[in-house]
């Protein structure tokens, strides 16, 4: 923000108007215990078994790996450079069958999952507004607000625009790509009045 602000007054912009942030509405902010047990989200659960059966199903299948490797290395009596080879092969398989198990857990639980039901027509219900952040860094600035708008117009045909406000937060360091952000954004301030662009 800082710097910004001295940007600014280095590279003085005609702002026309432009509204930079919403008026600010605090909220209620209680103290809480950081030892308090986490919430749960609703259809939440527990995962741990899951890392259970990833890290269960890995040791068993690095083990019986290194022993077949060391039935194969050892036929002959083992030296210091095949407990070596050995070694880094069940450290390798390790990861392996680690990567391996995740995938299988993931797999199951997706095939598990209930069946994906589109979203409901009903207008959303919440009292809550939540802000849209679109960062920019020498960026193409027609792009960017363009795809903001294609954004608010599709919460705007769900009904739920009035739960969003639509935030650009620039660090753009060229004074001429920050004149035609400015110039941007000054339009869209114009041409959607009365819409939560910042």
């Amino acid at each position: 923000m800082d710097a910004r602000v001295n940007f600014d007054k280095a590279h003085p912009i005609d702002r026309g108007g432009l509204t930079l942030a919403p008026p600010d509405s605090p909220l209620e902010m209680p103290s809480q215990t950081v030892s308090a047990e986490r919430v749960r989200c609703p259809g939440e659960t527990d995962g741990r078994w899951r890392l259970w059966v990833i890290i269960v199903s890995g040791a068993m299948l690095t083990s019986f790996s290194s022993w077949q490797m060391y039935q194969m290395l050892g036929w002959n009596g083992m030296t210091t450079t095949k407990w070596i080879v050995l070694g880094l092969f069940s450290l390798n398989f390790s990861w392996l069958t680690t990567a391996a198990a995740t995938a299988a857990v993931g797999a199951v639980l997706l095939i598990l999952k209930p069946k994906w039901q589109p979203v409901s027509g009903d207008p959303l219900n919440t009292t809550t507004r939540t802000a849209i952040i679109i960062p920019m860094y020498n960026e193409w600035a027609a792009k960017v607000a363009s795809g903001a708008e294609m954004i608010y117009d599709a919460l705007k045909a769900a009904g739920a625009e009035k739960a969003f406000e639509i935030f650009f937060l620039s660090d753009t360091q060229n004074p001429e790509l920050v004149r035609v952000e400015e110039q941007i954004f000054r339009d869209l301030a114009r041409r959607r009045a009365g819409e939560p662009f910042f």
